[in-house]
């Protein structure tokens, strides 16, 4: 939203830090959440690939909005791209409960495995 309020030229700069921040803490999130709603069960690959193929969505980003700045400026096209994240946000707020209830139910279970010794890593 930012991005749209300055100059084209002045503007790329912010767009470019934010978009890579988002990209960091998306490439460490989303597999690290699929592997805790996964773990044990056999299906990680499953649902990171899972994951991974509704983000292919994320590719028409940069199409979709080279198209509207194109057509209607890049205020338009930030404001776009932006409408589009909140709508994103809200419904992954919409269905938090659902996710944050499939990854307790299997906390107990996590809980109880000892995969993972690490005490020999630490002197």
């Amino acid at each position: 939203m930012a991005a749209a309020l300055v100059e084209p030229s002045s503007g790329i700069v912010p767009v470019q830090v934010f978009d890579g921040i988002g990209a960091s803490l998306q490439s460490v999130a989303v597999p690290a959440s699929s592997c805790i709603c996964c773990h044990g069960s056999g299906r990680v690959n499953l649902g990171q690939g899972g994951v991974l193929g509704v983000e292919a969505g994320a590719c028409l980003s940069p199409l979709l909005g080279g198209w509207v700045a194109q057509r209607f400026g890049y205020p338009a096209a930030f404001l776009g791209l932006w409408s589009l994240s909140i709508i994103a946000f809200a419904i992954w707020i919409r269905h938090e409960q659902g996710i944050r209830g499939t990854c307790d139910t299997r906390s107990e279970e996590l809980g109880k495995l000892d995969d993972a010794d690490s005490s020999g890593l630490l002197p």
